[in-house]
């Protein structure tokens, strides 16, 4: 039987009235003009590079999400464990300046004066939720449960995972969500069957999206939390809403470089919460690998 650790959270403690955040803001208004979903999947730890060695027989829902989605360059780890990298993640701060990681035997957790981007969203009409595999720092005590209303931490495999993130959507379809799946594959099996676990959960939760017909207005990002190789970069695909061919980006992107893409992308304002939380490290100016690198939408 399946054990699933859930915690039930409050709502963020700050919660503006949005004509406040109106009068402060430009472009913010009492209602939510781009109400995108968003869904973020961690797939564990794997190599930017694995991307290029798929199997077409193996790998099918993996080459079609690169067909209709942004592959930017590697993506350095901020360090080798887990929780630095999704604090950064989370948080748009280094990892020296977030504090949160693994010290030797012990893991410091994320302190509670961060913002993640879960309490941010709350705050604009967003409904977030954590589905994760039993990766250690994944545990609440770490403090990457901050800001989401439900953290599903749960002892399980990718596909295990993806059945619970996909039953987390279809219960949370109606109102504008944001989901944080984070898959673990089985690290004994070499990476193209560690890549083919991926590949299903991956099938299972774009499927949830396109049967609810939201995949069209739904910012998709597949990310990790580590390397598979010391030394390698780690990889991070964005399929914009209404996105319909593949493009590469060239900017050198860093974990904490995260919070500002999902606000550009879902039209929000970068620093609503305490001025400048997202902005401690600019976002490099796009960079196309090659001319026709630019996202195709549809209108």
């Amino acid at each position: 039987m399946l054990t699933v650790q859930r915690t039930l959270l409050r709502p963020a403690r700050f919660l503006w009235p949005m004509a406040l955040c109106a009068a402060l803001l430009p472009g913010c208004s009492g209602e939510t003009s781009r109400a995108y979903h968003l869904l973020v999947i961690s797939v564990g730890a794997m190599d930017d590079a694995d991307l290029d060695a798929l199997d077409p027989e193996r790998h099918q829902n993996l080459l079609a999400w690169l067909q209709v989605s942004t592959r930017f360059a590697p993506v350095p780890a901020e360090r080798p464990d887990g929780l630095t990298t999704v604090a950064s993640q989370w948080t748009g701060l280094r990892a020296e300046e977030h504090g949160a990681g693994r010290d030797g035997e012990r893991w410091v957790p994320l302190g509670a004066d961060q913002t993640p981007m879960a309490e941010y969203l709350i705050e604009h009409s967003y409904n977030p939720g954590a589905i994760l595999a039993g990766e250690p720092f994944y545990d609440p005590q770490y403090g990457l449960q901050q800001g989401f209303r439900e953290y599903q931490w749960i002892p399980s495999g990718a596909e295990e995972t993806a059945l619970l993130g996909v039953d987390w959507i279809d219960s949370h379809v109606k109102q504008p969500f944001f989901c944080f799946v984070g898959l673990r594959s089985d690290e004994s099996k070499a990476p193209a069957a560690r890549w083919q676990e991926i590949d299903r959960a991956l099938g299972r939760l774009l499927g949830a999206l396109r049967r609810h017909g939201i995949f069209d207005s739904t910012l998709v990002i597949v990310t990790a939390h580590a390397p598979r190789t010391a030394g390698q970069g780690m990889p991070l695909l964005i399929k914009a809403p209404k996105q319909t061919q593949a493009a590469r980006d060239a900017r050198s992107v860093h974990p904490y470089h995260l919070p500002q893409l999902i606000l550009q992308h879902a039209a929000l304002p970068v620093a609503a919460v305490r001025p400048n939380s997202y902005l401690q490290h600019t976002l490099p100016a796009p960079q196309p690998s090659q001319e026709d690198a630019t996202p195709t939408h549809d209108e």
